[in-house]
C-alpha cells in the first residue's frame, strides 16, 4: 500500500533496501512520520506515530477518523487544479481564509511541486505550482490508509518529548520497533538550523544505546553521521535524485540499527 500524499525525503522507493532488516515486533513507533510510506508498506497491527507538523497531523487524523468527509472536501478542489486557481487558493490559505485545512493540505501536496509544503521566513506556504493532477485517483488510497491507521495512535509533539514520554510510561520495550527517518543534515530550513538538525542526531546516537526498543535509522552518509553512529551502521544503499532531465545525483544512505 502507498501513502496518499507525497513527502520530501519519503522512503516509498527505498523500502526494498532495508525491509529485510526490520525485526519482528508487537508495537511500531515512528517519531518523524511525515508521509508514512514505511508504515503503509508494513501496515502494523498496532502503532504509535508522531510528527511535529500540525498540518500533516491534522491531515492524518482526518484520514483515520473521517476519510469520507475528507474526500468530500477534497473533491471541491477538483475543478481548481489549474495554475491560476492554485496560486489564488494558496494565497487565501496564507491569509487564513481557507476552511478544512486537511483537504487544503492534500490539495497543495498533490498540485504543488514535488509534494513540498514549503514555508518562507514569515511562515507562509510558498510551494510553487506543479501541474494538473486528477485528485480523485487518490480517493481509494485515502480509504486504504484509513484502514491501516485504525489501530494507530497519532501524536503531534517534538520528537524528543514524544520518545521520552513513551519511555517514561513504559510503553516501549524489547518488542517495540522504532523506525526513524529524520531530516538530513544538509536539509535544513527557516524553522530548523543546521545545528538544530545535528542536535537531533546527537540525541538519537545516545538514545539507541539506552532504549530497550529495536531502532532503525535511515539517513544520508556524512562525516558527522559516521562518527556519531560508529559501530551501528549495518549496511548502505545508493539513492538517485533527478535534479533535472540532464542531471542525476547519487547519494549513499546508511542503515543504522541497535540490534
Amino acid at each position: 500500500m502507498k501513502s496518499s500524499i507525497k513527502y520530501i525525503g519519503g522512503k516509498v522507493n527505498e523500502i526494498k533496501y532495508f525491509k529485510k532488516y526490520i525485526p519482528e515486533y508487537d508495537l511500531y513507533v515512528e517519531p518523524f512520520f511525515g508521509g508514512g510510506s514505511v508504515l503503509f508498506d508494513l501496515c502494523p497491527e498496532k502503532a504509535i506515530i508522531n510528527d511535529n507538523d500540525k498540518l500533516v497531523i491534522k491531515y492524518w487524523k482526518s484520514v483515520k477518523y473521517d476519510p469520507e468527509n475528507l474526500i468530500n472536501n477534497v473533491s471541491k478542489y477538483e475543478n481548481k487544479i489549474d495554475k491560476d486557481s492554485y496560486y489564488k487558493i494558496r494565497n487565501l490559505y496564507n491569509k487564513g481564509k481557507v476552511s478544512h485545512e486537511d483537504a487544503f493540505y492534500f490539495y497543495i501536496n498533490r498540485i504543488g511541486f514535488r509534494g513540498l509544503v514549503r514555508r518562507d521566513k514569515k511562515g507562509e506556504i510558498n510551494t510553487p505550482y506543479r501541474g494538473d493532477i486528477k485528485l480523485n485517483k487518490y480517493y481509494n488510497i485515502i480509504r486504504q490508509n484509513s484502514n491501516c491507521l485504525i489501530n494507530s495512535k497519532i501524536n503531534c509533539k517534538d520528537y524528543k518529548i514524544f520518545l521520552e514520554k513513551l519511555e517514561k510510561e513504559n510503553i516501549i520495550n524489547n518488542k517495540t520497533f522504532i523506525f526513524i527517518d529524520p531530516l538530513y543534515i544538509d536539509t535544513y530550513s527557516y524553522s530548523q538550523s543546521k545545528n538544530e538538525v545535528i542536535s537531533i542526531y546527537k540525541y538519537l546516537s545516545k538514545y539507541i544505546k539506552r532504549t530497550k526498543a529495536k531502532v532503525m535509522i535511515i539517513t544520508k552518509e556524512s562525516g558527522i553521521i559516521n562518527k556519531l553512529f560508529n559501530g551501528y551502521i549495518i549496511d548502505n544503499y545508493n539513492k538517485k535524485y533527478v535534479i533535472n532531465p540532464c542531471k542525476i545525483k547519487s547519494t549513499k544512505h546508511l542503515i543504522i540499527t541497535n540490534y
